[in-house]
């Protein structure tokens, strides 16, 4: 009985190990997805601040993009001020996370693209 109680005990600390690893490395796994993420995050914000130059650069001054950035502005300043300092009436669009706002980017992307095909046939003739 002790003698089965000894390989008893030494499965069983040996399995507390290899739990022990097991652990640690989800916990490996789980910081290197994160960073991975925050790297994909900055990428992303890299890629939405290139298309806001793009477009701004295509359309010129007084831009409907210039429009929503100014919202956006307004919008955070609103936010680092305070909930009291929003104002519920204000002209200024933002950006919003709707379905509006996503098929107008879409749009938006699509007119860019046909506009930067236009531009380039016209300097290819």
């Amino acid at each position: 009985m002790e003698e089965r109680l000894g390989e008893s005990y030494h499965e069983r600390t040996r399995l507390d190990d290899e739990i022990a690893g097991l652990r640690r490395q989800i916990e490996a796994t789980w910081a290197t997805e994160r960073m991975a993420n925050a790297v994909l995050r900055e990428r992303i914000n890299d890629v939405a601040i290139e298309v806001v130059r793009v477009a701004h650069a295509l359309e010129g001054l007084a831009s409907p993009m210039d429009t929503l950035v100014a919202g956006k502005a307004t919008e955070l300043a609103g936010l680092l001020s305070g909930p009291d300092a929003e104002d519920e009436n204000s002209a200024m669009p933002s950006l919003g996370s709707g379905d509006e706002s996503k098929g107008s980017l879409a749009r938006r992307i699509r007119s860019l693209q046909q506009r930067a095909a236009r531009v380039a046939s016209a300097d290819s003739t």
